[in-house]
């Protein structure tokens, strides 16, 4: 596996972990998880397993949050989650 993947699954496992441990996730609007869906599904860095090329997120996941789930989780800092390439 390359290093890009081997930094997805670490990512994917910390959200689990931090799921498992009960953390709440703060979402966002339907209207603005559709509005947010509608650009990534227009955007050429959704892959075929609808996850972000550039940031390797699971967009429909991340569509509906309010705020970064990686960096509240880890009790850094509450940061608006935002798409990687300035979309929503």
């Amino acid at each position: 596996m390359n290093k890009a993947g081997l930094l997805l699954m670490k990512a994917g496992s910390r959200t689990l972990r931090m799921i498992s441990q009960g953390l709440q996730f703060e979402q966002v609007s339907e209207g603005e998880a559709q509005k947010r869906i509608e650009l990534c599904n227009g955007c050429e860095m959704l892959t075929k397993s609808r996850q972000c090329h550039k940031c390797g997120c699971e967009v429909d996941f991340k569509v509906t949050l309010k705020t970064d789930p990686v960096m509240t989780g880890f009790n850094i800092e509450k940061t608006n989650n935002i798409c990687p390439l300035g979309k929503w």
